[in-house]
């Protein structure tokens, strides 16, 4: 039996983007920067597990919210293409599951994800649709602490032990885009 404390957090907000910059690399404004560093005073009050690994696309935005949230503890991050905003939510699971049973052999374990939506909903959707339903929207600087337990042929059993969603404010574009 596998189980493992996921923790999904998705980037705090990013300057807009210009045909002048990559998506890539589009940085926090200062209101991310906060928002991000607001997400990492809620890991310390929930106690929230450090993580034995980090997933993201490496993207500036998802780098910096990682580096503000994790405040330099030292962590092992896969970088991949599959946890960016056009990534495959398939892909982006397969990776998890094959690199957490190579590198949790006892089958327990904490993992973070600093990613973007609509992937995050995707992802979330994609473990427990039930889940999935009770974090939408996902704006950003929200954070959801999941445990997923599963059994080799059988479907995972996914509980909520937290979501933490930013508050909403007017200044709001879409909570759905990754803007």
């Amino acid at each position: 039996m596998t189980e493992i404390d996921l923790v999904i957090v998705r980037h705090a907000q990013a300057v807009d983007g210009t045909y002048a910059t990559a998506d890539s690399d589009r940085r926090l404004t200062p209101r991310g920067e906060r928002d991000a560093a607001a997400v990492g005073r809620t890991r310390k009050l929930l106690n929230l597990p450090l993580p034995q690994l980090v997933f993201t696309s490496g993207y500036d935005r998802a780098e910096q919210t990682l580096e503000r949230v994790l405040e330099g503890q030292v962590v092992d991050v896969i970088r991949d293409h599959a946890f960016s905003p056009e990534g495959s939510v398939e892909s982006a699971w397969k990776l998890i599951t094959k690199t957490v049973t190579h590198q949790f052999p006892a089958g327990q374990g904490c993992v973070w994800i600093f990613g973007h939506n609509p992937n995050i909903e995707r992802m979330i959707s994609l473990l427990s649709p039930v889940v999935g339903s009770a974090v939408q929207p996902f704006r950003k600087a929200s954070l959801a602490w999941l445990r997923v337990s599963s059994e080799e042929g059988h479907k995972p059993d996914v509980q909520l032990l937290a979501y933490v969603p930013r508050p909403h404010d007017a200044r709001d574009k879409s909570a759905q885009l990754d803007f």
